[in-house]
């Protein structure tokens, strides 16, 4: 064995962050896993105005909640509860822009009881106030 493997395979004996990166990658790359994985982020994007949990969602998909939260991160980029703020105010901006909507109607929709906090999230996510999105 050339000094490079032995090198490697130490990194892999140790139980490094080579390891768990080679596990990532391994499930990630596994069809399922990927199909799985896009399937929940469906099922997120269906269920905007609900109050579905991480536990409800890892346990619908018969997956833990670690491996959930691990894998979502490493192919979305980005926290299963990123996500899901964040689509609700795509979909907040979306509602807003058409005018049909007040900003009291849009919050209660997707599940936020204090309109300040919607409004703050809002402002953060998308930069301006949810009232300055609908047409005058």
């Amino acid at each position: 064995m050339n000094e490079k493997n032995k090198q490697l395979q130490l990194h892999i004996e140790e139980g490094s962050v080579f390891n768990y990166i080679n596990a990532v990658s391994a499930a990630l790359n596994h069809p399922y896993e990927n199909n799985r994985l896009l399937l929940i982020k469906k099922e997120i994007e269906t269920q905007i105005e609900s109050k579905i949990s991480i536990e409800e969602l890892a346990s619908q998909f018969a997956i833990s909640v670690s491996k959930l939260q691990r894998d979502f991160k490493t192919l979305f980029n980005s926290s299963v509860y990123q996500f899901f703020t964040h689509a609700k105010m795509d979909e907040a901006y979306r509602r807003l822009k058409t005018g049909r909507y007040s900003v009291m109607e849009v919050g209660y929709d997707l599940g936020y009881s204090n309109l300040s906090k919607f409004s703050q999230m809002f402002k953060k996510i998308k930069g301006v106030s949810p009232k300055d999105v609908i047409p005058a």
